[in-house]
Order: structure tokens, then sequence, then C-alpha cells
């Protein structure tokens, strides 16, 4: 073949590309061409002497291409034509750019790609996998599945109600709100699928859980009752039964009605309550 040259060699990045002989001991389709060269021999032709495309398996190939893994020692080796040769350079990604190296995607796809596809699926690697760990956050304080829309997923207006009124505790919320910033901050679409559900307005997540959160600390923060031991009515009330204003001072409004309706007596102001007011 007088268009086939001296083991010529061509080097892109981390492709290697190399004219080869027929016979070429480095050929890595050898054992192909032994098979040929057996087939043929009956009939005293040449075309034993010319290994085939290992991807068209029809055409003289011409070419010993090889591409390395991304940060691996792996490598794929192709002996091809022209015309494939020319194909398997092609981004399989973009379908344009030449390719640099083959990568593998979170699936176990293996994908030859350019530079720019390389980082991309890099970076969509990366996302996926923080997407799962946020998912598996989400998972221990957040109800999952059981949504009107196909597979589980809750519509927007489910998702609204599980925001407003799902039970969870001052520590819950906080760490919810985290949850979700960190997620939306990602993408709305690791948000979307952190959660099972379709997106909210961001926005109207965080007015609901801030909400939430500031009605806790203040009912956490409540000074309880000393007769009832509780932190749901005013306390200490604002007035207590004269004479009894240091037994009552930490009361709460709701204990001193009660008692004063059972027991009468004169309603005074409550020092302790007007102190803690200022």
């Amino acid at each position: 073949m007088n268009n086939i040259q001296n083991n010529t060699k061509l080097w892109t990045a981390e492709r290697e590309r190399e004219i080869i002989w027929a016979e070429d001991p480095n050929n890595p389709n050898q054992n192909i061409n032994q098979t040929q060269k057996e087939s043929a021999s009956s009939d005293g032709g040449n075309e034993s002497n010319k290994p085939k495309c290992q991807k068209c398996q029809t055409r003289e190939a011409t070419i010993n291409f090889e591409i390395k893994i991304k940060e691996s020692e792996e490598k794929e080796i192709w002996v091809v034509c022209e015309p494939c040769y020319q194909e398997l350079i092609k981004c399989q990604e973009c379908k344009t750019n030449e390719i640099k190296t083959i990568t593998i995607k979170n699936n176990g796809e293996k994908v030859r790609v350019c530079e720019e596809c390389h980082k991309k699926i890099k970076e969509q690697n990366e996302q996926e996998g923080k997407t799962k760990e946020l998912h598996d956050k989400f998972a221990k304080i957040f109800p999952m599945g059981g949504g009107s829309i196909e597979g589980g997923i809750r519509s927007c207006a489910e998702m609204s109600q599980i925001y407003k009124t799902t039970d969870w505790t001052l520590e819950q919320l906080k760490e919810l709100r985290n949850l979700v910033e960190e997620a939306s901050q990602i993408s709305s679409e690791c948000l979307q699928k952190a959660t099972e559900g379709t997106l909210c307005d961001t926005d109207f997540i965080f007015d609901v859980l801030d909400k939430r959160i500031k009605e806790k600390e203040q009912k956490t923060n409540q000074p309880k009752c000393s007769k009832c031991g509780k932190s749901e009515y005013t306390c200490p009330s604002p007035q207590v039964i004269k004479g009894k204003e240091e037994e009552m001072k930490e009361w709460c409004a709701y204990c001193v009605n009660v008692y004063h309706f059972e027991n009468g007596g004169e309603l005074v102001e409550n020092n302790e309550q007007q102190e803690n007011s200022n």
C-alpha cells in the first residue's frame, strides 16, 4: 500500500494515532490477520496480508488508534480504517469536537469525549452524587413518596402542606432549612430530586420555615407557669390576687383566672410581670 508510511505517529493530548503495516508485529489485530491469511491461502490471494477494520469489519485497517481513560491507566486500542477513525474521533456527547479522552458516567457508561464534555460530565457526576447525599439527609426528617404524581412524586400543593403542617422540632426545622438552602444553591432539579417533590417557590419555603422556626423559638423561650408548668398562656400573668402576690407572681394568666373564678378576691397588678416587661 503506497499510501501507508513507516509507522508514522500523530499525537493529540490523550490520543495516539498510528499508521500501521499490515504485518506490523505490534498490531493488536494480528490474530485477525492470521485467520484471514489461513482462509485465503487456498486462493493464493494477497488479501490475507491486509487486516480488517475492527469497527466495520469490511474495509482495510490502516490506523492503530489508542485512547486513554481520564485519570486512569486503562486505555482502548482500535485498529480501524480511515472512515471509521474519523467517526471514532468525534465526541460522543457534542458530536462536534474531537475526542481527548474516555470518561465514565455515574451509570458506568464509558463515552469518548472532548475536554469540554468531559468537564460537563464530571460536574454532572458530582451533582448527582451530592443530590443523593442530600436525599439521604432529607429522608431522615422529611416524608418521602406517597405523592399523587406518577412515581410517588408530590405536587406543589402537597409539598406546601408538608412544609406547613409536618410536626418538626425546632432542631429539625433549622436542619431542614439548611438542607433546602444547600440543595437550591446547587440547582432547582437537585432540590426536586432530593425531596421527591415538585419544586415549590423557594422564597415561599423559606418564609414558611422561618415563620415556624420563630414561633418554635418564642414558645421554647417563653417562661413556664409555676402552677401548671405550661407555657401556652401569658406568663407571668399581668394580674394576681391581692394578698397572694408572692405565690402567684410566676403563675400564668389562665391559672390566675381559674383561681379568681373559684375563690374570688381582688385582682391587682403583678409586679413580677411589670419587671419582666421592662
